[in-house]
């Protein structure tokens, strides 16, 4: 009964040595919300905002989302108190249009930057996502043609495998980012959170952007003009 007993607890110690760390999406807000180019106050939550054009970043790295158009939003609350975050919240307006862009959920852009290929003009169900040139395609990826050479179901030639060497002892090497998965892990996180926090909105847009001369976000009742 004992060895059954210390097998469970050491078990239990080794699963709990190798639980994952989560993901904590976001990226680090400034100081205050004074720092980005636009900012104001909603209520109690003061608010800050930068447009980023199709960039998105977390660290050092910088990526480029191309039918896409960014803003990286901060928002700040009260000292010890959270902000209730929803992307129906955050419109944005360009060049004055009445109609307005809705804030996107970070996986479909995550979608659109893994798979640059991909067309909305494809086959598809087809469905009008609120406004402007925010359209989503329902149904699955249309079919990329397979490159020219081998034929489909061929293995092609083989290529000897250079094998890795192993990491330096007791340093555990995780596997680089991918750029979807920057995008997902990048963006302002939805829900309640604790304030400050700060991450990217995702808005379809695949016109030019040389063409963007104004750009508003709405937030609630509130303007802020980033551009």
């Amino acid at each position: 009964m004992r060895l059954l007993v210390a097998l469970f607890c050491s078990g239990l110690a080794i699963a709990q040595t190798h639980k994952p760390t989560p993901i904590v999406q976001g990226t680090d807000p400034k100081a205050k919300a004074d720092d980005y180019e636009a900012h104001a106050k909603v209520g109690t939550v003061e608010i800050g905002a930068e447009f980023m054009v199709r960039s998105f970043s977390r660290g050092n790295a910088m990526y480029i989302a191309n039918d896409y158009v960014t803003v990286e939003v901060a928002l700040y609350a009260p000292k010890g108190e959270s902000v209730e975050i929803g992307y129906l919240d955050f419109q944005l307006r360009i060049n004055g249009k009445k109609q307005t862009l809705l804030a996107q959920n970070p996986y479909m852009a995550a979608a659109s930057v893994a798979h640059p290929d991909w067309q909305p003009e494809k086959p598809g169900i087809e469905a009008t996502a609120g406004a402007g040139n925010a359209r989503v395609i329902l149904g699955g990826p249309p079919h990329t043609p397979l490159p020219t050479g081998d034929p489909p179901g061929s293995a092609g030639p083989t290529i000897p495998q250079v094998p890795k060497p192993d990491p330096p002892e007791g340093i555990d090497m995780q596997p680089a980012k991918t750029a979807d998965e920057i995008a997902v892990e990048a963006a302002l996180p939805e829900g309640k959170n604790r304030a400050p926090v700060s991450g990217f909105l995702y808005f379809i847009y695949t016109g030019r952007t040389k063409s963007i001369k104004q750009v508003e976000l709405l937030y609630r009742d509130t303007v802020l003009k980033l551009r």
